[in-house]
């Protein structure tokens, strides 16, 4: 058994026990202890065997853990004796048994192929997108500006499911529930079947749009990239982050074009989550204020380079190289 998003048999050139962080329902109780090097391995409840023979992967990329915890499980089974690396959600991390995996580009990058030239050809019927669906307090931050602004053309969607239980501001939560009471919230979305249909790119807000506000899941002080961010990426758009502090700045290095020459992202550096959203809404009026229709023309050559980069491999392959490098036979360190 692999993730459900990559088939890590076809990434991997080594053999492996494969443990996904949901076969580990006890996690928080034996991360939470403090004396390491007594914690006996046994009071790790796995629902799948852990392999004294081959290398473990346990699997942590579809959801940010904090590499504290890692390192601290890494201490455990070190002490065990247990031969394992982990497959981490943020790039900014590596260790000798701590490895950025990105299985969301890895997934698109499989799967989206056939679905990547029609959004060149499909009509714009909407300045903005912006889908949301966990109402996660970032993402009220960030839909009740949007709102507000009474911009022309916008695809939005929201859906009424609980979020993380973050916070928005008070004035702008105040706002929000003025909005659900008006009955302008929720908002139902214009193709439900695919939005539910999570893994593609047949949306209008990937086909129809010029632009979009990317929604990522979290807006930590960490990068935490998922499907929200690369489905941008992979059809070729214009977009901004909503998101975990210097997400654009991580693209941006890694060779995603930003658009830094029509968008201002320095919203992406703010420490502060609010002010960064705050920020983001600024870039964003001021791009509102161009010729849409224009800037998406003279950017087409560029958009259509960041869509072949995305489907080569150039922003993540290189990590599961990484890992091959270092394990398959003849290599290991």
């Amino acid at each position: 058994m692999t993730s459900r998003f990559a088939d890590l048999t076809r990434l991997f050139d080594f053999k492996f026990n494969y443990i996904n962080q949901y076969h580990l329902p006890g996690i928080d109780l034996f991360l939470g202890n403090a004396d390491v090097e007594n914690t006996p391995i046994d009071s790790i409840i796995c629902e799948r065997p852990i392999a004294l023979d081959q290398l473990n992967v346990f699997d942590f990329s579809e959801n940010f853990v904090n590499p504290k915890s890692l390192l601290k499980l890494s201490q455990i089974l070190s002490c065990g004796h247990i031969n394992h690396i982990f497959l981490s959600s943020d790039p900014a991390v590596e260790t000798d048994t701590i490895f950025y995996f990105p299985v969301f580009y890895l997934e698109g990058m499989q799967n989206w192929p056939d679905q990547k030239d029609q959004v060149f050809e499909h009509k714009k019927n909407y300045n903005i997108s912006c889908l949301n669906k966990a109402s996660h307090g970032h993402r009220i931050q960030n839909i009740v500006p949007l709102i507000e602004k009474k911009y022309d053309s916008v695809l939005y969607s929201w859906v009424d499911q609980p979020g993380d239980g973050a916070s928005a501001t008070p004035g702008v939560m105040e706002k929000y529930q003025k909005l659900r009471d008006q009955k302008l919230i929720p908002i139902p979305d214009p193709n439900p079947i695919n939005v539910t249909t999570v893994r593609n790119l047949y949306h209008d807000a990937y086909q129809a749009s010029y632009v979009h506000v990317i929604t990522e899941s979290l807006v930590r002080d960490s990068v935490f990239i998922s499907e929200k961010t690369w489905k941008s990426v992979a059809s070729g758009q214009i977009f901004f982050m909503v998101g975990g502090l210097g997400t654009v700045s991580y693209l941006r290095d890694i060779g995603v074009d930003v658009f830094d020459d029509v968008i201002d992202h320095s919203y992406d550096l703010d420490l502060d989550w609010v002010n960064r959203i705050n920020r983001m809404h600024d870039s964003l009026g001021q791009l509102m204020q161009q010729d849409l229709p224009t800037i998406y023309e003279q950017t087409k050559d560029r958009r259509q380079r960041n869509q072949e980069l995305f489907f080569s491999g150039k922003f993540g392959m290189q990590y599961v190289d990484r890992i091959n490098l270092k394990f398959s036979k003849g290599n290991q360190v």
